[in-house]
This record gives C-alpha cells, sequence and structure tokens, in this order.
C-alpha cells in the first residue's frame, strides 16, 4: 500500500495529528532561532536600559500623572457627595507626591533639562492648591443643594397638603353642580323659589373661589420648583416676582373662602410666607449655589491654565526623552530586521509545508465528503426525503456524520408524517368545532373573545359585524340583556349579566338563560389553565320539556297507582249500595216520597261512579275506543255545542287546515275533551273573549322527535287572564284549581292529560298573565292498515254495552250460578237475579262454584267476580266450567279496570264484562242475550252433529 492511501486509511483525527508533529518541528526550529536572535537583541536592549531608559521612563510618568491631574478637576466636580470628594482629593494629594517623586529622579538621573523639570515641581504644586480650593468650593455646593432637595420635599408636602384641604370641597360642589345640571336637562329642577335650585346656585358660587384658590397655589408652587432649578440670578429674580404675586393674590382671596378652610389655608400661607423671608428659603439658597457656582468656575478656568502649562512642560521632556530612545530604537531596529527576515522565511516554509500537507492528507478529502454530505442535507431540506447518503461506509468522521445525517433522514420523514396527520387532526378538530350542535366559545385572561363557532351566533342571534377577536365580554352581554333575556344559576337564583364573569376565570360556572323566543340555554364555563376560559352554549329548551313531562308523568303514575287501588274497593262498596237502592227503589211503590230519596241516593251513586271514571280518565286507566277520525269533521260536529256550552259572550274561531289525514282516537273522550277545554277557557275569560280552535299538521309530536306529518296539532287558545309560572306547573295535579269552592273539581286540565297520554299524543300547556292560555297537544294519524292494527290489537276484555232494546224474554225456573267473594255484594246480586224471576245457586270461591256445577246439572248461566279472595281468578274458573259445560252461559263483572284485567287471560272468546256498579237493567239485558247466544250455539252444535 502507497504511504499516501496509509495515511487516508487513517481517521481525520490521527491525521490531524501527524500534521501537527510535522509543524511542531519546524515551530521548533524557528524556536531555536528566535532564541537566539532575542539573545542578541537583549544585549542590545540591555544596553540601552542602562544609559538613556530612567530619563525616558521618568519622563513618560510624569506625562501619565500630568494626564490624571487634568482629569482630576473633572472628576472632582462630578464626585456625588462627600466622600467621593475626600477620595478624588486623596488621589489629587497622592499624583502631586508621585510628580514630586519623579522629579527628584529626574534631578537624580542628572538629566540636562533642569529648568524645565523646576517648571513642572512649581506648576504641580500651584495645581494642587487650585484643586483643594474647587474641592471646599463642591463641598459647600453639595450642602446647599441638600438643603434645596429638603425644599422640594417640603413644596411636594405642602402641595399635597392644600390637595387635601381644597379637593374634598372641590369635588363636593362639582358633584352639586352636577346633579343640578342634570336635573336641569331631565326637566326636574324646580322654579326660582325652590331649594334645589337655591342650592345649585350657591354651589356654582363656591365653586369659583376654590377653583382660584387651586390655581394660585399651583402657579405658587410651580414657582418653588422652577426655583430649584434656575440656571442663573436674572431668571431666579423674575421667578421670585411671580411666586411673590402669586402669594399676594393668595392671601387675598383667603377671606372669601368657606368659613371651615381658612384657618388650615392660613397655615399654608406661613409656609408660603417663609419662603421669601426665612433661614430655608429656596430662593436665598439657590442665590448662594449659584454664587459657589460661578467661584468654581473661575478656579475652573485657572485650573485649566495650569494644567496646559504643565502638559506642555511634560510634553517637551517627554520629546527630550524621546529622542533619546529613538536613537538606541534605530541600533536595536537594524538587528532586528536581520533577524526578521531569517525566522518570516522560516516561517513561510513552515506554514507552506503544513498546507501542503494538510491539503494532501486532510483538506482534498475531506472537503469533498463534506460536499457531498452537505448537497445531500440540501436536497433533503428542499423536500426530497428519498436522497441517498453518500460516504455511509466510510471509517472516519465523516462516515460518522454521515450515518447520523441518516438518522436525521429517517427522522425528518417521520417529521413529515407526524405534520401531515397533525394537520388532518386539525381540519378534524375545526371541522367538529364548526359543526358542533352546541354553541362554542373562548375568552382569553381579560375576557376578550378569541374563538366562536356559527352555533354560537345562532343561539344567541348575534350581529356578525361585532363577532371580532378581541370582542369584550361586556359588549355581548350587553346586547343579549337588551333583548330581556333571564339569567339563572341551577338552583334558580337570578343573576344579573355582569356577574356572570366574576368567577369564571378562576372557576367553573353553570348558568341557564332564558331568551325571549322561549329557548332556555345551558352555559357550562372552565377556566383555561394558562389564563382565560371555555364556554359551552347548550340548547336545553326540549330537554326541559322532557324533564317537566317526565316529573308530571311520575306524578301521574303516583296518582294512577292510587286511584287503580282505591277503583277497586269503591266500586265494590257502590255496587253494594247500588244494588240495596235497586232493591228498595223496586219495593217503594206504594211510599213515594221513600222511593224519591232512594231514587236519589241511586243518583248520587251513579255521580260517584262517574267521579272513579274520572280518576281512571286522569290516570289513564280508563278503556278507550279508539277509531279512524277524520279530526276536521269532529271539531265542525262539536262547534255549535261548544257555542251553547261557553254562552254568546264567548266568540268561537276555527283554523282548521285542509287535507288533514285521520287520527287514531277515541272520538267520545276527544269531545269531552274539547268540551272541557272550552268550559275552562270561559271561566277563565270571565264569559267574555274570543275562543280559537287549531287543527293542522304537526312538524314534531313535541319530545318524542317523530317525523313531520305522522301527527295532527289540536291546539285551544283564549284570551283569558292566563297563568303564572306556578299555576302552569300545577295546572294539570288532580283536584287542583284555581276556581272559588264549589265552581270546580280540578279534574277537567288533569282528564284531557290522561285522555292524551294515553291516546299516544304529547300535552302541552302554554300561558302569559294578561295575554291567555293555549293547550296544545297532538294525536297520531292512522290509515287503514293501522286502524286495524289498532283494532285486532284492543284488549281481550271488553265491557258490555246495555242492550235496553232486547226483550228480557221468559226467564222462570233459569238457574243462574252467582260468584262473589264479597258476602255483602253477593247477596244483593242474588237478591236482584231473583228479582228478574231467575233461579239463584250462590258461590263465594272458585271452588265451591265448582261444586255446584258439578251437583246441579240446571246452571245454565256462570255470572261470576273476576278477581276472587282465594288467588283464583274469573277467567280460570269459566275456562274450567266451559270444559265441564261447553253450552253453558258466563258474563264476567269486576270493580276493576278492563286494561288492568288484560293481562289475566288469552282467551278472545271470554269477552262480556259488567262493570261495576252494575245498573239492573244493564244486568238483565247481559243475561237475557247471553242466554240467547248459549242457545243458538247449542242448537248449532247439536245440528252439526245430527249431520
Amino acid at each position: 500500500m502507497r504511504a499516501a492511501d496509509r495515511v487516508a486509511s487513517r481517521s481525520i483525527q490521527q491525521r490531524l495529528f501527524l500534521i501537527l508533529a510535522v509543524a511542531s518541528a519546524l515551530v521548533t526550529i524557528a524556536s531555536l532561532l528566535a532564541i537566539f536572535a532575542m539573545s542578541r537583541i537583549r544585549a542590545e536592549f540591555e544596553s540601552v536600559s542602562a544609559r538613556e531608559l530612567p530619563e525616558t521612563t521618568a519622563a513618560l510618568r510624569l506625562a501619565q500623572i500630568g494626564e490624571r491631574l487634568q482629569g482630576r478637576a473633572g472628576a472632582l466636580i462630578a464626585a456625588k457627595d462627600a466622600v467621593q470628594r475626600t477620595m478624588q482629593m486623596r488621589l489629587i494629594a497622592a499624583d502631586v507626591d508621585a510628580l514630586a517623586h519623579e522629579v527628584q529622579q529626574l534631578k537624580a538621573a542628572q538629566s540636562h533639562e533642569t529648568d524645565l523639570i523646576g517648571g513642572i515641581s512649581t506648576n504641580a504644586l500651584a495645581l494642587r492648591e487650585n484643586l483643594t480650593a474647587i474641592g471646599e468650593l463642591l463641598t459647600r455646593q453639595s450642602d446647599l443643594t441638600a438643603r434645596l432637595n429638603e425644599g422640594l420635599l417640603r413644596t411636594l408636602q405642602l402641595q399635597d397638603s392644600i390637595r387635601q384641604i381644597l379637593g374634598p370641597s372641590i369635588l363636593a360642589i362639582t358633584d352639586a353642580v352636577d346633579r343640578g345640571l342634570a336635573r336641569s336637562i331631565a326637566g326636574t329642577a324646580a322654579g326660582p323659589g325652590d331649594a334645589s335650585k337655591e342650592t345649585f346656585t350657591a354651589a356654582v358660587a363656591a365653586q369659583a373661589p376654590l377653583r382660584e384658590a387651586e390655581r394660585l397655589a399651583d402657579a405658587a408652587l410651580n414657582s418653588l420648583l422652577i426655583a430649584i432649578e434656575a440656571g442663573d440670578e436674572a431668571e431666579l429674580e423674575a421667578t421670585l416676582d411671580r411666586f411673590r404675586r402669586a402669594l399676594g393674590e393668595w392671601q387675598q382671596l383667603i377671606p372669601t373662602m368657606p368659613a371651615g378652610l381658612r384657618l388650615p389655608l392660613r397655615v399654608v400661607t406661613g409656609h408660603l410666607t417663609r419662603q421669601v423671608q426665612g433661614s430655608e428659603s429656596i430662593f436665598r439658597i439657590r442665590r448662594e449655589a449659584l454664587a459657589t457656582l460661578q467661584r468654581a468656575d473661575a478656579l475652573m478656568a485657572d485650573n485649566r491654565l495650569l494644567a496646559d502649562r504643565l502638559s506642555e512642560q511634560v510634553d517637551r521632556l517627554v520629546a527630550s526623552a524621546s529622542a533619546t530612545v529613538a536613537r538606541a530604537e534605530r541600533s536595536m531596529n537594524s538587528t532586528i530586521v536581520r533577524y526578521t527576515f531569517l525566522l518570516a522565511g522560516l516561517s513561510i516554509a513552515a506554514i507552506a509545508t503544513a498546507v501542503f500537507i494538510s491539503y494532501l492528507f486532510i483538506i482534498r478529502d475531506l472537503g469533498a465528503g463534506m460536499r457531498s454530505i452537505t448537497s445531500a442535507m440540501m436536497r433533503l431540506a428542499g423536500g426530497e426525503h428519498d436522497t441517498a447518503v453518500p460516504a455511509i461506509d466510510r471509517r472516519d468522521e465523516i462516515g460518522d456524520l454521515a450515518r447520523a445525517f441518516a438518522v436525521f433522514q429517517a427522522n425528518a420523514r417521520r417529521m413529515v408524517t407526524l405534520d401531515r396527520q397533525l394537520v388532518e387532526k386539525s381540519n378534524l378538530l375545526v371541522a367538529t368545532f364548526d359543526n358542533m350542535n352546541d354553541g362554542f366559545s373562548v375568552y382569553d385572561g381579560k375576557a376578550r373573545l378569541v374563538a366562536w363557532n356559527a352555533q354560537f351566533v345562532h343561539l344567541y342571534e348575534l350581529p356578525e359585524d361585532i363577532l371580532v377577536p378581541g370582542t369584550p365580554i361586556e359588549a355581548i352581554q350587553r346586547i343579549v340583556a337588551n333583548r330581556g333575556v333571564v339569567i339563572r344559576t341551577p338552583v334558580g337564583r337570578q343573576v344579573e349579566p355582569p356577574e356572570l364573569s366574576l368567577q369564571r376565570l378562576r372557576v367553573a360556572e353553570r348558568f341557564e338563560i332564558d331568551l325571549t323566543n322561549g329557548r332556555t340555554i345551558e352555559l357550562r364555563s372552565n377556566p383555561i389553565p394558562t389564563g382565560g376560559f371555555v364556554t359551552i352554549h347548550i340548547d336545553i329548551t326540549e330537554r326541559k320539556a322532557i324533564e317537566l313531562q317526565l316529573r308530571q308523568a311520575q306524578k301521574m303514575e303516583v296518582v294512577g297507582q292510587l286511584t287503580g287501588g282505591l277503583a277497586h274497593d269503591f266500586n265494590n262498596l257502590l255496587a253494594v249500595i247500588q244494588g240495596n237502592l235497586h232493591l228498595l227503589e223496586d219495593q217503594l211503590h206504594d211510599q213515594p216520597q221513600l222511593q224519591e230519596r232512594a231514587t236519589r241516593a241511586l243518583a248520587a251513586g251513579e255521580r260517584a261512579a262517574m267521579q272513579i271514571e274520572r280518576l281512571l280518565a286522569f290516570s289513564r286507566r280508563q278503556k278507550l275506543h279508539p277509531e279512524s277520525v277524520d279530526i276536521r269533521e269532529l271539531v265542525v260536529g262539536i262547534t255549535d255545542l261548544l257555542a251553547y256550552s261557553v254562552g254568546e259572550g264567548v266568540e268561537i274561531r276555527t283554523e282548521l287546515a285542509n287535507g288533514l289525514p285521520p287520527v287514531l282516537v277515541d272520538p267520545g273522550q276527544l269531545d269531552n275533551a274539547l268540551l272541557n277545554l272550552a268550559l275552562n277557557a270561559r271561566d277563565a275569560m270571565d264569559g267574555r273573549g274570543t275562543l280559537t280552535i287549531g287543527v293542522g299538521p304537526a312538524t314534531t309530536s313535541g319530545a318524542t322527535g317523530q317525523p313531520s306529518g305522522a301527527f295532527v296539532e289540536i291546539s285551544v287558545r283564549d284570551t283569558g287572564r292566563g297563568m303564572s309560572a306556578d299555576v302552569i306547573e300545577r295546572a294539570i295535579e288532580p283536584f287542583f284549581t284555581t276556581k272559588a269552592p264549589g265552581k270546580g273539581s280540578g279534574l277537567g286540565l288533569s282528564m284531557v292529560y290522561g285522555f292524551v297520554r294515553q291516546s299516544g299524543g304529547v300535552f302541552r300547556l302554554e300561558s302569559v298573565p294578561g295575554a291567555g292560555t293555549s293547550i296544545i297537544f297532538t294525536l297520531p294519524v292512522t290509515d287503514q292498515a293501522r286502524a286495524a292494527a289498532a283494532r285486532s290489537g284492543e284488549a281481550a276484555v271488553v265491557a258490555v254495552a246495555a242492550d235496553h232494546d232486547r226483550p228480557l224474554g221468559d226467564v222462570a225456573g233459569t238457574t243462574v250460578l252467582v260468584v262473589e267473594d264479597d258476602p255483602g255484594l253477593r247477596e244483593i246480586v242474588s237478591a236482584q237475579v231473583r228479582g228478574l224471576g231467575y233461579r239463584v245457586v250462590e258461590a263465594a270461591d272458585a271452588n265451591a262454584a265448582l261444586e255446584c256445577l258439578r251437583a246441579d246439572a240446571a246452571i245454565r248461566l256462570l255470572y261470576t267476580d273476576i278477581v276472587l279472595g282465594d288467588g283464583a281468578n274469573g277467567f280460570v274458573l269459566a275456562s274450567t266450567a266451559r270444559a265441564m259445560r261447553p253450552s253453558i252461559g258466563i258474563i264476567f263483572t269486576s270493580a276493576e279496570r278492563p286494561a288492568a284485567l288484560e293481562a289475566l287471560t288469552d282467551d278472545p272468546g271470554l269477552r262480556d264484562l259488567l262493570q261495576k256498579p252494575v245498573r239492573l237493567d244493564n244486568l238483565a239485558a247481559a243475561f237475557t242475550r247471553c242466554l240467547a247466544q248459549a242457545a243458538d250455539a247449542h242448537t248449532s252444535s247439536t245440528s252439526e252433529s245430527k249431520t
């Protein structure tokens, strides 16, 4: 391997050490030559030092001392306090002593410049005396300056005292003047003799001397401040004249001032007078200070003359010494030049050798490698992330750099990927931010708007032109507050808009804002750690409505459970009462008065049964018979009845949309609901006003969110006195009424609510005190398929309608099995059935009834309660009886609602149900019909068997 290749294979560090060794050898040779040259020069220098340098050195020191003495005067004047001046005086004394010492050295060296040295000594002593005098004057000037500063402090304190004396009076009078002006502008000021006008006039009159006193005090105090900074005697005298004039006017003004201010103002006058005549007068102190400065300026002028003379003498001495040194220098220069050329030649040779070796073994190879790597880096910086990495296989530092570049390249690729992902996530975040269903706003630490989304603008209907970054939150709050919004805390406490921003920078806050358009916005604010806060604005209008409906539904559920429990027992009691009354009524034909009382008692029982029906309607437990109804025709058909019911003082208007689909509803209950609402509206309008009934398509079904067209909306609006918020909250509670005692049951609106909810609709009440009330509810639409599905899905248990036109027929000898667990009711029912001409067999439970069926083949009809005390039920009993005797007729009775009994049977054939309490005529008709159906079924069965 060639030597060049062996060197190139080494690391850059090794090559540099090799070149350093060669350069060190050349430097060593040059150093030896330099040592020899320096020894020759040293010999020449020692020769000069022994003869010429002492005189030259002393002359140069004199020059340095002279320059220092010239600068000492300025330093002495610039000294800020006595300590610094003492220090400068000590330095001046030291310099003068050093100058005298150097003069003695020159004399000892037998210098030929004896006259020049004597003059330097004389001028140095004179300069010292002059500087000492200047120092004393400066000490005096410092004392005067301190006294002036004390005077300045007193002046400022005096100015503050004057303001404290005059300020409250000026502010009070100014406030009185402002109030008087405000009343004048508002047109509330009284006539000439009014006390308010006299007060206003007195305030205006008292304001002038106070303002003048304030002006004169400022003029006098400003004169004192100007005097402290006066530059010459003329300016000082002019300032003194202005001060005296202001003081004189001040003294003349004091008698016109309010009595309470005169004594403190005279004290102030005494302080001002002492500024003219006292020993601590600012004018006197400043006059002495100006005189001291003039004397110091004169001494400074003398000092400059002495310093210039001393400098000239020292310069001449230095020039003489320099000429001597120059002669010695020329001798040494010739020696230095010879050896300089020799060292220069050797140095050039060493440098050339080092450069050649460096280029050959380092620079050329290093430059090529660095250029290739730099080029790759430039391409990488330009976006070429797949650039090939050169010299990556080298074993020297260039290879290390190339491998480091490869790592950097990989990191750059990852950074590009991360940057792209960050951009995508940022775009996603911005899109999410802009498309949020909730409003969003961000404020900085000074409550200024930083960012917001479109929903924030939409919720508050804010003008676009004011929403710019940096908009203060107060500006936005003013716009919202001017619209008459109501702001509440979560606990219901009403707050003003400024309170919204009090704590939001530090703690999380929640508020609710009721807008004038009926919407409710919830604000949720959270502070940002770096300062500011972020707020989410959530439209909770529908959530509030759902919560209200949920609370109402819970109330309804509780009342419904209570009503359902009471209805069964109460209907049983009514059945006993009405049964006995029916028997009494039939047996009192010969006693009309007693029969009339029995009839009245029966009517009361009927009303009690109706009250139970109303409670069940409210609790949504009544049995409905929905069918497809043209709502427009129904409203048109009931309008005459409503007009008759509400009276001539109420005008009824209808707003009926065309082309509405039929609704699935119980028409009788809907008629009843509209009648109840009309009567409530009449009472709210005191018999006079306008009642508007509207029918149209519902865009949604309220809180359920059903699509448009699935519901029809019915509204009943009046022009009555309206309801307060408290009344609205309780309006549909059972037995709650605002009418006078005896004027209302409190169940009308409750029944409508229960009917609407049971029909699958949504009920809504809107009212404003003094502006009337609107009842809005929705009903589901239907078509033939939905109507059929609704009919087929009805409960298996259906109430039996009374058939008054059907004859009772021949019932003599027909045996009826009566099953009732209540002994009192069983006795009454048995008596009623016997009264109809039937033979009766009684049973208290299901087991006893089955025994009767087995023992008595003459039983043709089973009349049974559904809820039996032994845990069995009438449906199970009927199924067993039908299995034992297929031709038997079966009639059910119960105090429970049909809907509560649906879960007890899945047999569609068991349909006949008489609701307790049962009217006697209904009982007779049901028995006749059931026996006829049983006979028809028996005949049909017999014919089929014969065939």
